[in-house]
């Protein structure tokens, strides 16, 4: 299944720094990741408030807890109207060229818009050893190089309806892999079980994840 993300914030950028309101560019960031294939469709989207034709708008993007600086990722020109868009299903985006979490603003006529940050969910995988009564949990940071040493995961059970509440906690240490992992012991047979990593373990730069579920 897809995991849907959509951002949107309009551009009060322009205002505050004194530019005429006559400059303004909005962006809207839709991010739709399959957990599944790690793949990611991402869609920018906006407007510039003359709504003119033919105007030139870059988006950049600068890598979330890795850089200081901006760059220009992608550019295109509007429509009649003012909008503008670009996805990678059309061409318009090298997703090669994309961090996987970052900051993004556009840029039109040396004004920028509002700034969005798009993040990624964590990847989590648990891997159940019946004969032990264990499941090994794996953390990857998805080449990205952030560490998850010392954070933690949660080993939550289903109450029916959706609803999942915490058995236990425990610290990730890392592997020589260069991924982060634990452990939990689960004694108890016939509990419905996820992994579960919050926004905490993630932050800034990721989001909550969970692993796929299994019956103990």
């Amino acid at each position: 299944a897809l995991v849907s993300c959509a951002v949107s914030l309009a551009s009060a950028a322009a205002v505050a720094l004194g530019a005429p309101l006559a400059e303004a560019v909005t962006l809207r960031v839709d991010v739709r990741f399959d957990r599944g294939t790690m793949a990611r469709e991402i869609r920018f989207e906006g407007r510039v408030s003359t709504g003119a034709a033919g105007e030139v708008v870059a988006v950049q993007a600068k890598e979330c807890g890795r850089s200081r600086f901006y760059r220009l990722i992608a550019g295109t020109r509007t429509l009649s109207g003012g909008s503008w868009a670009l996805d990678n299903e059309t061409g318009g985006v090298d997703m090669f060229n994309i961090p996987a979490n970052a900051y993004f603003r556009a840029r039109w006529k040396g004004t920028y818009s509002n700034v969005v940050l798009v993040r990624v969910p964590l990847t989590v995988w648990a891997r159940w050893n019946p004969r032990r009564r264990t499941v090994r949990v794996t953390l990857t940071s998805s080449g990205t190089g952030y560490s998850f040493r010392g954070r933690y995961v949660e080993l939550q059970r289903d109450t029916g309806g959706g609803q999942w509440v915490a058995v236990r906690r425990a610290r990730l240490s890392r592997s020589p892999a260069g991924t982060f992992v634990t452990t939990f012991r689960v004694p108890t047979r016939g509990l419905t079980l996820r992994v579960f990593a919050p926004d905490a373990t993630g932050a800034p730069c990721f989001r909550a994840g969970a692993s796929d579920t299994w019956r103990s």
